[in-house]
C-alpha cells in the first residue's frame, strides 16, 4: 500500500476512534462503575490495560493523549448542547482551543487528526448529544429538547398526553419570559383578590406558557399550545407535583394561558393541620378537594377567556359522588374518595372499572353493571400510608391489571375480587415504578423502573426494564441514565409507531423514545475485540519487520 493510501486510512482510523471511545466510555466503562461498583473499576482497570498493550510504544503517548482529548471533547460539547446558539458557539470555541492546544502541544498530536476528530464530535452531538447516547443500547431517540423551568417550580417536567385529529400529542411548560407591557396587563387582570395581586408580583418570574410536542411524517416538533389543545388536557397531569401545598394559578397574556404557582394556604393554616395529627390525613383531603377544585374553576374560566371550551372528562368526582358517562352508561355512584387514578381491568379479566384513591384507600368500580358499583376497597397501612404517586398497568398475561405502590419500599399490589395481594416489594427504599408497557402482543408487560444497583452503596437510579415471574422481578435491560421520570406510551400519528415520552428529573429535558432491538452494545464490545487482536497483530508484524 503507497504512502497516500496509508495516510488516508490513519486519518480513518483517527476520526472512527474520536467517536467510538466515546460510545465505548458510555455503553462500556461508566456502566460497569455503575452497575458493579469496585468490580466495575477493576474491570475497566482491566480493559484500559489490554488495550494499552495494543499500542506501540512509540505512540503510546499520542494515542493516549488523543483519546483524553477525544473524550473530554465530547463529554464538553454534549454539556453545551442545549445552550443558545451564540452560547454554544462561543463557549464551544473557547473549549476546543483550549483542548486543541493542549493535545498539540504535550501530546504532539498532528493538526489534522485534531480537526478530524473535532469535526466528528461536533457533527455527532449536533444530531443528539453524548449524555443520551446511553439510551441507544434500548431505544431510538426520535427527539429531544431541553425546555426552560426552574426545578422549584417543577422537579419533574409535566405532561399531558391529549387527542389531536391525527392521534395525540403531549402539552407541557416551558418558561415565559414577559415584556414590561404585558407585565402591566397582568398584574391589571389580577385583581380577582389582594391575594391574587400579590402573588402574581412574587411570581411574574415564574411564569410558564404551554407548548405542544407533536410528529408530522415522522418529523417532531414544538409549538405554542392551541385553545382546542388545552381544552383537551386533563388538569391534574399538569399539577405541581407539591400539591395540595402549592396552588396552580393562570393569567391569560396576549391571548395565552400562562400558568404560575402560589401557597395554597397560609402558614398558620397549614401549622395548624400539622399540629392535629390525629385528623391530618383527613384534613389533608378535605385541603386538597377545595384546591382542586378552586383550580378546576380557575382552569376553565382562563380557557373560556381565550375561547376555548373545555372538554369535559367521562367520569369526575363531584361532592363524594362518581358521575359521568361511559360507553353511554350513565355512572352515578356514592365513593369516598377524591382522585380518579386511571381505568382497567383489577379484580378479574376483561372487566371495564376504575381506580379510585382516598383517605389512604384505594377502591375499584365496575362500570359495567347498572349506574356503577363499588366492588373492592384496599385499605393502606398506618406505618405506610397509601401516596399519591401510583402507577397501574397490566404485570403479566393474565388480563388484569396491577397497581404500583411509590412508596418507600415500593411494591405492587393485585386484586382477585374483593381480596388485595402485595406480591412484591422491593429490595430497597429507591426503586421508583414509572409505567408498566406491553409491547405487543407476544410479549410479555415490561415494568419499567428507575432502580438503583445492588451491589454499589448508591441511591442513583437508572431506567430499567423488569419481567414479573413467580413473585420477581428479573431484569430485560437497563440504561444507564439517572432519574427519567414521567414515563408515558404515546402514538403520536393512528397506525403510527408506538413511543414513550419521559423527562429527565430536574434538568428540564424532554425525550421522545422508540424501542428498538438492534444488539448496540454486544457490536461495541465485538469490535473492542477487534481493535485490540488487530492492534495487537500489528505490534507483532512491526516486530517481525524490524528483526528482519
Amino acid at each position: 500500500m503507497n504512502k497516500p493510501k496509508v495516510r488516508a486510512v490513519q486519518w480513518l482510523w483517527y476520526l472512527f476512534w474520536a467517536l467510538f471511545v466515546n460510545a465505548c466510555n458510555r455503553w462500556i466503562i461508566a456502566p460497569l462503575v455503575q452497575d458493579f461498583a469496585m468490580l466495575g473499576v477493576l474491570a475497566d482497570m482491566a480493559i484500559v490495560l489490554v488495550w494499552l498493550t495494543t499500542i506501540p510504544k512509540a505512540s503510546r503517548k499520542r494515542w493516549i493523549s488523543f483519546t483524553i482529548f477525544s473524550l473530554l471533547l465530547g463529554q464538553g460539547l454534549s454539556s453545551i448542547a442545549f445552550y443558545g446558539l451564540a452560547d454554544r458557539v462561543l463557549v464551544g470555541a473557547l473549549m476546543t482551543v483550549g483542548l486543541f492546544v493542549i493535545a498539540w502541544w504535550f501530546g504532539r498530536i498532528r493538526v489534522l487528526p485534531l480537526v478530524l476528530a473535532t469535526a466528528a464530535l461536533i457533527v455527532a452531538n449536533a444530531v443528539l448529544p453524548e449524555s443520551d447516547w446511553p439510551f441507544l443500547t434500548h431505544f431510538r431517540v426520535a427527539y429531544d429538547t431541553k425546555l426552560s423551568v426552574q426545578p422549584s417550580d417543577f422537579p419533574a417536567l409535566p405532561m399531558a398526553v391529549i387527542a389531536t385529529p391525527g392521534g395525540h400529542a403531549v402539552v407541557t411548560v416551558d418558561q415565559y419570559k414577559m415584556s414590561q407591557k404585558d407585565f402591566a396587563a397582568a398584574a391589571l387582570n389580577a385583581v380577582k383578590s389582594p391575594e391574587a395581586l400579590q402573588n402574581f408580583l412574587q411570581n411574574y418570574k415564574h411564569l410558564y406558557r404551554f407548548v405542544t410536542i407533536s410528529e408530522h411524517n415522522g418529523h417532531f416538533s414544538q409549538h405554542d399550545s392551541t385553545p382546542q389543545e388545552l381544552a383537551e388536557v386533563k388538569l391534574n397531569d399538569l399539577l405541581s407535583t407539591f400539591f395540595p401545598f402549592n396552588q396552580a394559578s393562570w393569567s391569560v397574556i396576549g391571548k395565552q394561558v400562562v400558568q404560575y404557582m402560589s401557597p395554597s394556604g397560609s402558614a398558620s393554616l397549614l401549622m395548624n393541620m400539622t399540629n392535629h395529627s390525629a385528623s391530618l390525613p383527613k384534613s389533608i383531603v378535605d385541603f386538597s378537594d377545595q384546591v382542586e377544585q378552586q383550580e378546576l374553576q380557575d382552569w376553565r374560566q382562563a380557557l373560556t377567556s381565550i375561547g376555548a371550551q373545555p372538554s369535559i372528562p367521562a367520569l369526575s368526582i363531584v361532592g363524594r359522588r362518581l358521575q359521568g358517562q361511559v360507553d353511554g352508561h350513565r355512572i352515578d355512584v356514592q365513593v369516598s374518595d377524591s382522585q380518579i387514578l386511571g381505568f382497567g381491568s383489577f379484580t378479574a379479566p376483561n372487566v371495564h372499572q376504575v381506580l379510585l384513591e382516598g383517605e389512604n384507600r384505594l377502591d375499584v368500580v365496575s362500570l359495567d353493571q347498572g349506574h356503577g358499583k363499588l366492588v373492592s376497597t384496599y385499605h393502606g397501612s398506618a406505618d405506610m400510608p397509601l401516596p399519591n404517586d401510583i402507577v397501574i398497568g397490566p404485570i403479566n398475561a393474565s388480563g388484569t391489571d396491577a397497581v404500583f405502590v411509590n412508596t418507600q419500599p415500593a411494591y405492587i399490589l393485585t386484586a382477585s375480587g374483593t381480596n388485595w395481594k402485595k406480591v412484591y416489594q422491593a429490595p430497597n427504599q429507591s426503586l421508583r415504578f414509572e409505567a408498566a408497557l406491553k409491547w405487543s402482543k407476544d410479549k410479555a408487560p415490561e415494568i419499567i423502573t428507575d432502580d438503583p444497583s445492588y451491589l454499589r452503596n448508591s441511591p442513583t437510579r437508572y431506567f430499567t426494564s423488569y419481567t414479573y415471574r413467580n413473585g420477581q422481578l428479573y431484569r430485560n435491560w437497563r440504561v444507564y441514565e439517572t432519574n427519567v421520570v414521567d414515563v408515558h406510551p404515546v402514538q403520536f400519528e393512528t397506525n403510527g409507531p408506538h413511543y414513550i415520552v419521559a423527562a429527565i428529573y430536574s434538568t428540564g429535558k424532554f425525550l421522545v423514545l422508540r424501542r428498538q432491538f438492534v444488539p448496540v452494545l454486544p457490536i461495541t464490545v465485538g469490535l473492542l475485540i477487534v481493535t485490540a487482536l488487530g492492534g495487537w497483530l500489528l505490534r507483532g508484524l512491526e516486530r517481525r519487520k524490524n528483526r528482519e
